[in-house]
């Protein structure tokens, strides 16, 4: 019997409270719509918030900041190299950035994978582990040979699915994270996510505007190359799969009467028409 049955027999309804989520607040908050005095200190293990950790701030850092360093760091060397190098005509440097771009118009395909296919009994950890390996070994191939266009275009593609990979896994980490946790520590993980994402992309555009002065479009595809390497060795040592639910786990709460109800209200709203706007990125 769901939640909503017994509610009903005892004579309460579900409150507006227990629906309340992260997004939602989001969503509303530029409305002027404010969530409700008891949204942000969700009672957890005796009326009190979960920890937040400094390694997962660090992890997070690490994720969102690898994403904006290797889509800075190398923009210019990627405009003299369609220019220079390839000699792509105005027509044929759209087309390669529209290339570029499809990658990121079908996020959510990333996450249905994910969320269905499990490796080793975790969905978004060993995907952001191959996004990283396959990102740097693209890289740094590009950095080793005479690039043609389609050489060139199959690395953007390929590092760009990737970064749109680990971005779907890294951005649903966050969020199972926020579970039990207050407003304070949720803004905090946002404050990080926003903070390390712009930083890095604007600091990876000028040194690599400079590296390129000072060197080849080689020399800067292998030094981005080499960023997903080290954002993938600190996530080795920060033993990431401690921060995610494993797929038994998650199994297990789908059991319960909360989570039945919530999945089943989540149902209802998916099979309803809606208007839909795509998440820039």
């Amino acid at each position: 019997m769901c939640i909503r049955d017994r509610n009903d027999q005892t004579g309460d309804r579900l409150s507006l409270d227990e629906l309340w989520t992260p997004r939602s607040a989001a969503v509303l908050k530029p409305l002027g719509l404010s969530a409700p005095a008891s949204y942000g200190t969700i009672p957890v293990a005796g009326d009190r918030p979960a920890r937040l950790g400094s390694g997962f701030l660090v992890l997070v850092m690490l994720l969102f900041g690898s994403q904006g360093l290797v889509t800075g760091f190398p923009r210019l060397a990627y405009l003299f190299l369609e220019k220079d190098l390839l000699q792509l005509t105005p027509a044929q440097a759209t087309r390669v950035s529209a290339l570029c771009a499809l990658p990121w118009s079908v996020k959510p395909v990333y996450g249905l994978i994910s969320d269905m296919v499990p490796i080793g009994g975790l969905h978004r950890v060993p995907y952001i582990i191959i996004c990283l390996t396959l990102a740097a070994a693209a890289l740094l191939y590009g950095s080793t040979v005479q690039l043609t266009v389609w050489s060139y275009c199959a690395m953007r593609v390929t590092v760009e699915a990737c970064l749109a990979w680990m971005l779907v896994c890294a951005e649903a980490l966050v969020v199972q994270r926020s579970e039990g946790l207050s407003m304070d520590q949720n803004n905090r993980i946002q404050s990080v996510v926003q903070l390390s994402g712009a930083l890095f992309f604007t600091t990876g555009g000028v040194t690599g505007a400079f590296a390129y002065s000072q060197s080849s479009v080689g020399v800067v595809l292998l030094v981005v190359g080499l960023s997903p390497l080290a954002a993938l060795l600190g996530l080795i040592l920060l033993s990431p799969s401690s921060f995610e639910t494993s797929a038994n786990q998650s199994s297990d709460l789908a059991a319960s009467g909360s989570s039945a109800e919530y999945l089943r209200l989540v149902g209802s709203t998916l099979t309803k028409p809606r208007c839909c706007s795509a998440q820039p990125t």
